[in-house]
């Protein structure tokens, strides 16, 4: 989930996440925002095939039914309070409907 959680994230965070590219090594010199935040995503996207974690959701046997439930758990879950965005439930239900 973590290319679409950057992509939610992003315009609240663009520093941290500028950090986050240069440590990756991307040279994100003289690009705009939108630009820096689709080469951080496709890095991000490069890693994660690399690493083989390819699958989407829906290839793991979740479904468009199971996003509530989904989306309340992760809303219980102690790391929201960090999140640089507040999501709320229909937020969270649209990041993992991306991801399926």
């Amino acid at each position: 989930l973590i290319d679409h959680v950057i992509e939610f994230n992003y315009g609240r965070a663009e520093d941290r996440f500028g950090r986050i590219g240069h440590e990756m090594g991307i040279d994100m010199r003289g690009m705009d925002s939108s630009t820096r935040r689709r080469a951080l995503i496709d890095e991000v996207r490069r890693l994660k095939h690399a690493a083989g974690v390819i699958s989407t959701l829906s290839e793991r046997r979740v479904h468009k039914a199971d996003l509530g439930d989904l989306a309340r758990k992760a809303l219980a879950d102690p790391c929201v309070v960090t999140n640089p965005r507040r999501p709320g439930a229909g937020d969270l239900e649209t990041i993992y409907a991306e991801a399926l």
